[in-house]
């Protein structure tokens, strides 16, 4: 179960993470900004500037150039030389999967 209690903690399967009001904020206009464009069908377009805007400096991670190549959707210029040869990893992918 996942839930955001009234301190806006997120609890899922026991795990806690904080967040604050201006997060919240963020995501909710993130969210807006996402579903007029895909309602527009401007999404590509919207993917493009979001990426230069945030990862113009070679800083966009490889895999989500990956991801975004997998839907049709080419940033591959945003990865610089340092992420295109960075191996992600996550403490999320050792742990077990939930039943």
């Amino acid at each position: 179960m996942v839930f955001l209690d009234q301190n806006f903690t997120l609890v899922s399967e026991g795990n806690y993470f904080r967040f604050s009001t201006l997060d919240l904020a963020h995501q909710k206009m993130l969210m807006t900004e996402m579903r007029v464009a895909i309602c527009s069908d401007s999404f590509p377009e919207w993917v493009k500037n979001y990426v230069e805007t945030n990862y113009g400096n070679g800083k966009l991670p490889n895999w989500a150039a990956n991801a975004f190549e997998a839907v049709g959707i080419d940033v591959r210029k945003f990865v610089g030389n340092e992420m295109r040869e960075k191996v992600e990893k996550s403490s999320r992918h050792d742990q077990k999967q939930f039943r």
